[in-house]
This record gives structure tokens, C-alpha cells and sequence, in this order.
């Protein structure tokens, strides 16, 4: 297919995004097992799927029986689908990207290598302009390294091109590890690259003519994708560490046949871990972790040939993963900007609930709800909520860490003035829900809200499902792990005994309130089982508990009164003043 052939026939673009969506349809549940913990909360295929079929969707819905639109116009209905029905931080990631990339296609006014270079060049600008602290290792890298792959080969054939790009992403994928510690650690690649991955497939499916995805992967060896899904045989390697194996990161290019580079794959596997082959035709890419990176490339030339292996990356991962820190998603602070005195109609509240018993409290509290128990809620989701609440000024709990960038776009798109209190649970969420008063100025408001939700410590207890080696040792599925934010701290065959360890390890001296939401994996009976544990455990405590109905067995949180005085300091002063003035 060349540029001539797409120019008049901008439609090409959808059937690139279907395929897309198809492929994501396919993999959805592979996707979602590459979470970094081996609980049931990884919902990053489903994220983007829903991310692009909103972009699908629109502009279905926008030409009903009528005359395709023009490229430009296509351009700009898939954007707009994509913006407002991003989810979660790698769907709003993908959003942005796409965005870009459509908008520059748009200005080009053509499908061609050069164009698409460019595009893939505005989509990476864009995707790291989106993420307040970069961090490599995740989907940005993925497209990074596709972009640099268009960039030098911007004049070959869009076959080859599209060829290309797909092999440098599952190359790129294959990295991830070797990138950030906690994927490592877990034995997964990065979710979110993967998910993007297959966008390059569709993008080769149609523009290349492949008939399937033309990165043919021989085998992600030990620790990756075929060995994330629950239930496979591949699971019992999960409990190896990079530790003792693997200090070397080994990157090749064999130019061989699929059987050679096959050969390349069985002996690498004998001498490596996170062993990764892919490739078309006479063209590989092969990826290996060791300790004896000489003896992995002497194996490589003896199975492809002397001459037929080169580009040869080495990379020291102890000394590169001991320079690496992992940074949150953070949206930019911004400034509100409210006229002086009280908006007429109130401060206007919006809460995202993983559960009905917590929608059902966010509303007691007078909270416009968004229920983000099937999926995390979309920029639209979270700007219908918005608008609803009638309000000039609103703010906005997103009540987990993974729905902050949607907020932040939501932030930006609605026509109110919206506040965001940066609650990455939904127990510190409600914390800040109850003193909650639309009378007040939102400064004020924002203020009071953020000041008490930063004294809930939270936490979760969720099932095993997947075997994995964490800080608290080897985890094995139907066990329970307890978990504060990104920390596993207890592990256990009793979610009751695991809860009153997390208990323990968010209490403190100056714990005021200590609150228990059981959700649907517990059984009955033991939230009241817990209540009375924790009443005799903590007795100066007010511990509550209400019926969450998240997929979690419990979410715990523990609730300090506000900062006091020092008396002590006080008093020295006092006494340091007396003894100058004598």
C-alpha cells in the first residue's frame, strides 16, 4: 500500500484503530495480568480498549449512513473521542499520544513514511509533556523508541516502515524490566508498553499488509508475558530473582532465518534470563539478561553465523537499576482561579467510588458519584459528573492514584472551575468528603480537604492470584497480601490475621479513627470480627466500619487528630525568656 494509495482513502485510519481494537480485545486479559503486585486490580488492557473504542465510537456515532469525512475531519472527531473517553494513567497517556499524532497527520494531509515519522515524533512530545515526572521503563519508552526507529527510516516503503516500528516496540517492551526495579522485581513487562505494542502491530496489520502481527515473538522466556497469566505453567518461575542471574542486559540483531534465530533463543535461555526473539523474515531482534554476556554473544554467532549478529547493546542493569527511582504520575499544580466572596450556588463535589457501599457514602455526604467499580472512570465520566453539580467551582476526589491524569484532563475540559485534592484512596477520600462545606471559599475548602485527608494512612488486603517474590517473601495464589499504595506488607492464608497486621502497620499514638470497609471478598462476619479485634487492640481509637462492596476484602484506614502544639518547646522558651530577663 503506498501514499497514493492512502490519500484519497483517509479511512485507512479507522481500519488502523479497529484493528487496534481488536487486538486489544484479544490481549485485554494478558494486559491486565502485568501488574507490578499479583493482585486482581490490573486493568491497563481494559483501560486503553476503552480508550480506543471511545474513539471509535465517536465518530461512529457522528456519521451515521453518511459520506466518510475527510482527514481532517476524521482526524478531529478521533481525537475528540480519545480525549474525553481516556481512562486510567496509561489510557490518558495513549489519549495524548494519539491526539498528537492524529493532529500532525491532519496538517500533513497525507499517509505517508514521512508523515507518519512525524507524527510518531509529535505523539512522544506530546506523551512526556503529559506526564509531570517522566519515568522510563513504561509506556513513554515503548513509544520513544518507535519514534526514534520512524525517524531513521522515514524513507523507507510504509510497508517496511510499519515492519520495522512494530519489531522496535516489542524490542522496546522487551526493556522494560531492565528499566525499573518494581517490574523486575515482579517478573512482568511494563503494561502499558505492552498495550501500546500492539497499536504498531495494527499499524503494520494495515499499512504493511501483514496478515498478522509481523513481530513473530519465539518466546518471552521465564518471566513475561506468557508466564503473568494465572493458571499457566510458566507461573512457578515467577519466584526466581534477577538477583543471583542476570546483571547483563545483551540486545542483538540477528540477520538469520525464524529456525536460526530460534536456535539463538534455546541456548540463550540456557545461560540468561528474560530471553525475548522477534523478528520478520531475515531480520531479529534478540534480548537476553546474564551474567556472562560473552559467552551469550559467542552462542548467538555460532547459531546465526560470525558475520550475522550485530548492533550489540550491553548494559550493566545493577548499576543502571541502582540510578533509577520511580516517580508518580503527578498532574501540574494549578492556581484556582475564583473571584473574590461565595460562588452563589456553592462548591460543588465529585467523588470516584470502587464500590456501591462507598457510592452510597459519598452521596450521604453530598457528593456527585462516579462508580469506578468495573472500570476506572473515563475524562467524560468525570466532566459529566462535573457539570452536573451545577456549580462555578467543584472539586474533585479521584480516590485512586491511577485515576489522576483523567482528572487532570477533566480538570482542563470542563466548563466549571475544578479543584483537585489529590486523594489516591477512596477511605482518605471520604476523610476529606466529611469536611466537606459547599458554603465555603474553595480555597478554604480545597485547603480543609487536603489538610484531612493527608492524616489517613490507608491500605487494602486483595487475593493472590499470580506466584511472585515480593518484600514479604514468596506470595502464592489464594494467599491475601496487605498493601499501602505501592508496598506490600503482609502476607498471609487469613485475610482476617493479614488486616490486623496492616492495622499495624498504619496505627499510630496519635490514631484517632480507625475505619474498616469490607468488600466482597470477605466473608460474613468478619468485618464485625476485625471491629471488635481492632476495638480491643486500639481502645483510644474510634473504629468504624462500614460495607465498601469493593473487590478487595478489606480496605483499612487509620485517621490522626490534627497536629498539636509542642508544650515542651513552649515552656523552654518561656523559662529561656524568665532566665534573660533576670
Amino acid at each position: 500500500m503506498t501514499a497514493d494509495d492512502l490519500g484519497p482513502r483517509p479511512t485507512v485510519l479507522l481500519d488502523v484503530l479497529t484493528t487496534y481494537r481488536d487486538l486489544l480485545r484479544e490481549h485485554e486479559d494478558e494486559i491486565n495480568a502485568l501488574n507490578v503486585f499479583p493482585v486482581a486490580d490490573g486493568d491497563t488492557g481494559t483501560n486503553v480498549l476503552l480508550t480506543v473504542e471511545a474513539a471509535l465510537g465517536l465518530v461512529g456515532a457522528a456519521q451515521p449512513g453518511r459520506p466518510a469525512p475527510d482527514l481532517v475531519a476524521l482526524c478531529d472527531q478521533l481525537s475528540h473521542g480519545a480525549l474525553l473517553g481516556a481512562r486510567g494513567s496509561s489510557g490518558v497517556i495513549a489519549s495524548q499520544a494519539l491526539v498528537a499524532a492524529l493532529d500532525s497527520l491532519a496538517r500533513a494531509g497525507r499517509l505517508d513514511s514521512a508523515s507518519v515519522a512525524a507524527a510518531l515524533a509529535d505523539a512522544r512530545d506530546a506523551a512526556y509533556t503529559a506526564v509531570a515526572h517522566p519515568v522510563e521503563g513504561t509506556i513513554l519508552t515503548v513509544l520513544s523508541a518507535a519514534a526514534a526507529a520512524a525517524r531513521t527510516a522515514s524513507d523507507f516503503p510504509l510497508p517496511d516502515l510499519t515492519e520495522l516500528l512494530a519489531l522496535e516496540a516489542w524490542d522496546a517492551v522487551a526493556r522494560t524490566p531492565s528499566l525499573l526495579p518494581e517490574l523486575a522485581a515482579a517478573g512482568v513487562v511494563d503494561s502499558g508498553g505492552r498495550a501500546l505494542s500492539l497499536g504498531f502491530d495494527a499499524l503494520a496489520q494495515v499499512l504493511g499488509g501483514q496478515p498478522s502481527p509481523p513481530a513473530r515473538l519465539i518466546r518471552v522466556a521465564t518471566r513475561t508475558v506468557a508466564d503473568r497469566l494465572p493458571g499457566t505453567e510458566g507461573a512457578a518461575h515467577a519466584t526466581r530473582e534477577l538477583d543471583g542471574s542476570g546483571r547483563y542486559e545483551v540486545v542483538a540483531t540477528l540477520h538469520t532465518d525464524q529456525d536460526h534465530a530460534g536456535r539463538v533463543r534455546a541456548r540463550w535461555q540456557e545461560i540468561g534470563d528474560t530471553v525475548v526473539v522477534a523478528g520478520v523474515g531475515d531480520l531479529w531482534r534478540a534480548h537476553v539478561h546474564t551474567d556472562s554476556p560473552d559467552t551469550a554473544l559467542a552462542a548467538a554467532r555460532a547459531e546465526a553465523g560470525e558475520h550475522q549478529v550485530d548492533d550489540v547493546t550491553l548494559t550493566d542493569l545493577q548499576a543502571q537499576i541502582a540510578e533509577r527511582a520511580v516517580a508518580a504520575v503527578q498532574e501540574p499544580d494549578r492556581a484556582s482561579a475564583e473571584a473574590g466572596g461565595q460562588p452563589p450556588r456553592g462548591v460543588g463535589l465529585v467523588a470516584v467510588a470502587q464500590g456501591p457501599g462507598l457510592a452510597r457514602a459519598f452521596r450521604e455526604l453530598g457528593a456527585q458519584v462516579v462508580e469506578a467499580d468495573a472500570a476506572a472512570p473515563s475524562v467524560q465520566d468525570l466532566v459529566a459528573a462535573i457539570e452536573q453539580c451545577a456549580a462555578d467551582d467543584v472539586i474533585l476526589l479521584p480516590n485512586d492514584a491511577d485515576v489522576l491524569p483523567a482528572a487532570a484532563r477533566a480538570q482542563e475540559l470542563s466548563t466549571a472551575r475544578v479543584h483537585v485534592v489529590r486523594t489516591e484512596d477512596p477511605l482518605a477520600g471520604l476523610a476529606a468528603a466529611v469536611v466537606h462545606e459547599p458554603s465555603e471559599r474553595p480555597t478554604d475548602a480545597v485547603q480543609a480537604m487536603t489538610e484531612a485527608a493527608s492524616r489517613v494512612r490507608a491500605g487494602r488486603v486483595a487475593r493472590v492470584v499470580r506466584e511472585a517474590v515480593l518484600t514479604v517473601g514468596p506470595v502464592h495464589p489464594g494467599q491475601w497480601l496487605a498493601l499501602t499504595g505501592k508496598r506490600a506488607v503482609a502476607v498471609g492464608e487469613d485475610p482476617f490475621q493479614v488486616a490486623v497486621r496492616l492495622a499495624e502497620q498504619l496505627a499510630s499514638p496519635r490514631t484517632e479513627v480507625l475505619t474498616i470497609a469490607h468488600g466482597r471478598a470477605a466473608s460474613d462476619g468478619a468485618a464485625e470480627d476485625l471491629l471488635r479485634r481492632l476495638r480491643s487492640e486500639y481502645p483510644e481509637a474510634v473504629v468504624e466500619v462500614l460495607d465498601g462492596g469493593s473487590r478487595d476484602a478489606f480496605l483499612l484506614s487509620a485517621e490522626d487528630g490534627p497536629d498539636e502544639p509542642d508544650d515542651s518547646s513552649t515552656d523552654r522558651d518561656r523559662t529561656s525568656a524568665e532566665e534573660d530577663m533576670s
